[in-house]
């Protein structure tokens, strides 16, 4: 008599018009159970029979999980995906584990709109992000942050931020640079900064930090020097007055006796032992004020900037500022040329005023006084540049005309 086997079985059954299934029990043949389940029941213990692995794989099929992502978070306003990314993040805790949670940073990053945020949340989010990175040596991570910090500068608006913000920056940046080794940061940095300020300001500042000295020390000058001095570069300013007077004077290779000149202004700029620039002015005043007019150097060789075209003038070496003394003359009794002369015939110029005193009445005004070239005083007033005659020894100063024959200064 062979042996009779119970079988055992469940059923589940489901309708289309309904959220509800039929749970049914078969025992050889007999249903003996029948029940009513919600299909969200039936699925929830189902996953609970399967491996976790094997549910990632499942939803992982056929683009269900993109698919269902978006309609979870369309159904629960986003409620649903917070707490499972909550839950992703707090259960990392390996290295292998963090490549994924930067992936998924970096994901959300590139949708994130920090204008839907708060400015107090957000300067949070920033801090908390940036208070898990320590100290990096790695120069392409450190090169990152050094781009991330640029691009952070660029978005504030330094108009709008209190003076509080800008000092607390350049100060980190300083206690950045206190080492030895970066003195050129801290210098470049106040380079970039000294461009924007007041002069007055950058004094104020370095007053403090600088050796006591006397207000006002100056080398030996040379005779008749009017004014003295001496920049923040080290550059020597030097101003010699040169009277007026009857000087021999030299056309190419013609030489003129006496020849009238006007009170004249040599400037000389002076960086260590060279002359680095030279002006030349001519004046009218006996005695020199803020208010003493300047005016154009009447005859040739003098750009109109009223620089000297003087080939030699870096050449000259000095060991003491006193040597300018000599060069004004030097200047005037060397050999010249129409170079730079505005008007038509120096020769003829030269001619008329020999053994004859130049006269003022045909200077041309440039615009300036003693006291605004030097930063000492008001500008002069306008008034026309059109050079005077002088009917006395009718020698007459023609608009500048162009010089077909281009011809340095000889010094020789």
């Amino acid at each position: 008599m062979s042996e009779q086997v119970n079988e055992q079985e469940t059923v589940v059954r489901f309708r289309d018009d309904t959220e509800v299934a039929t749970v049914e029990a078969w025992d050889n043949g007999l249903r003996v159970m029948s029940k009513k389940v919600s299909i969200e029941n039936i699925v929830v213990n189902l996953l609970d029979m399967v491996e976790t692995q094997d549910v990632v794989e499942l939803l992982g099929r056929n683009g269900f999980l993109e698919d269902g992502m978006e309609k979870i978070i369309d159904e629960y306003n986003g409620l649903a995906p917070a707490t499972a990314l909550s839950i992703f993040v707090n259960r990392v805790y390996r290295e292998e584990d963090m490549q994924l949670v930067a992936s998924l940073f970096k994901a959300i990053v590139e949708k994130f709109d920090m204008s839907k945020v708060d400015p107090q949340s957000m300067a949070k989010m920033m801090e908390l992000m940036l208070h898990r990175i320590g100290r990096v040596d790695d120069a392409a991570v450190n090169g990152a942050y050094q781009e991330l910090f640029i691009e952070l500068l660029k978005k504030v608006q330094i108009a709008l931020a209190s003076h509080t913000l800008v000092s607390r920056v350049l100060k980190e940046l300083l206690t950045k640079a206190m080492t030895e080794q970066d003195v050129e940061t801290v210098e470049s940095m106040f380079e970039v900064l000294a461009a924007k300020a007041r002069p007055h300001w950058i004094q104020k500042v370095l007053a403090p930090h600088v050796s006591k000295q006397k207000v006002i020390v100056t080398p030996i000058l040379p005779k008749n020097t009017v004014f003295y001095q001496q920049q923040l570069d080290g550059t020597h300013i030097v101003c010699l007055e040169v009277e007026r007077q009857r000087i021999n004077t030299i056309y190419r290779k013609e030489k003129f006796a006496s020849v009238g000149h006007p009170k004249m202004l040599f400037v000389f700029s002076v960086s260590g032992e060279n002359i680095t620039n030279c002006k030349v002015y001519a004046v009218k005043d006996l005695r020199l004020s803020n208010e003493t007019e300047l005016y154009r150097f009447p005859f040739s060789n003098v750009h109109d900037n009223f620089s000297a075209c003087w080939p030699d003038l870096n050449s000259f070496q000095l060991k003491e500022l006193n040597q300018l003394e000599t060069l004004p003359l030097f200047f005037l009794e060397s050999p010249s040329n129409d170079h730079l002369y505005r008007g038509r015939e120096l020769k003829e110029v030269f001619a008329a005023l020999e053994n004859k005193d130049f006269d003022n009445s045909v200077l041309e005004r440039t615009g300036l006084t003693f006291g605004s070239y030097f930063g000492l005083g008001p500008e002069a007033k306008p008034e026309s540049n059109e050079r005077v005659t002088e009917d006395e020894d009718e020698v007459e100063m023609d608009e500048l005309e162009e010089v077909d024959e281009f011809e340095d200064f000889d010094t020789e």
